[in-house]
């Protein structure tokens, strides 16, 4: 099962964002893919320019396959030639990728501890540091600096 997604120039109109969904989704069930679901967004806003364009057509599908079929090079050529589409980024969701995937930390794992043990020489006790508590700063004594600075100046 893939995701695919695609950003196309805001310039094209709606005949000509179908026109391309056709035919992408064309070329994959040609070679043995289903398009499971098929969304079209139009001029939707972008996060930050793309191609000096502040708004594209955003299209995304999903795709599956009967057998574990990888994801056809020369669709992904046709979708790297085609000079509407801005960006594209295809997602593969099998089984077996998702297996490959880490999973995410808890946070309580990436915690440190509060406590290290330090190494130290054999024979000694070990020495553990804990973060030092911030000193707070005494308040300065405007007269007592005068005083400093005039016995400085003389």
């Amino acid at each position: 099962m893939y995701e695919l997604h695609m950003l196309l120039a805001s310039n094209l109109k709606e005949e000509e964002v179908s026109n391309t969904s056709d035919q992408i989704s064309g070329l994959l069930t040609s070679q043995g893919f289903n398009i499971t679901s098929n969304q079209t967004r139009l001029n939707e806003r972008l996060a930050y320019p793309i191609k000096h364009l502040w708004q594209a057509h955003t299209i995304n599908m999903e795709i599956a396959s009967e057998a574990d079929n990888v994801f056809p090079n020369d669709i992904e050529a046709r979708l790297r030639r085609d000079d509407n589409i801005l960006r594209y980024f295809v997602l593969s969701k099998t089984e077996r990728d998702l297996e490959k995937m880490k999973p995410m930390p808890i946070m309580d794992q990436l915690r440190r501890h509060e406590r290290r043990v330090i190494p130290t020489m054999p024979g000694k006790e070990e020495m553990t540091s804990a973060p030092e508590p911030k000193k707070e700063l005494e308040q300065a004594d405007i007269e007592k600096i005068d005083e400093k600075i005039e016995e400085l100046i003389k």
